[in-house]
């Protein structure tokens, strides 16, 4: 993620999270993850490669799968976007229950706060239960 504020956005449109931002002299396209109000700036990003959810709502409320506070954590796939793919990804748990760390094994463009992150058995391919990302790991 580019830690410097990207200053005068003026003349370019409302500029959201999760918006494509392809900058001059930038090969890459990249993407909005983060907005400061305070200093007028935005920062970007090419991709996320974890993302933090809260909320989490298992469909089995008894029963999570196991290993979810395990190092390994646990092997699933999730979904961010209705019309994506699925794509491989470890799911870790936090100190609270509702909280994920969901580490994706693909890197995804696009993915922003607010967006929800949906996984599923990785074997029968049925949802096991989602929740709101509210911050994205972005890759380097």
């Amino acid at each position: 993620m580019y830690e410097t504020p990207l200053h005068n956005t003026r003349g370019c449109g409302p500029i959201t999270i999760g918006k494509g931002a392809k900058l001059p002299g930038m090969r890459q396209r990249a993407f909005v993850v983060k907005k400061d109000s305070g200093l007028n700036a935005i920062y970007i990003a090419f991709g996320s490669r974890s993302v933090i959810v809260s909320d989490f709502s298992w469909i089995w409320k008894d029963s999570p799968p196991n290993h979810l506070k395990t190092e390994d954590g646990y092997g699933a796939e999730v979904k961010i976007r209705h019309r994506m793919d699925s794509t491989t990804c470890t799911v870790h748990s936090s100190d609270s229950d509702h909280d994920l760390k969901i580490t994706l094994g693909n890197p995804e463009v696009g993915v922003a706060p607010g967006q929800v992150a949906v996984v599923y058995d990785r074997e029968e391919g049925r949802v096991l239960g989602c929740g709101t990302i509210v911050d994205t790991i972005s890759l380097e």
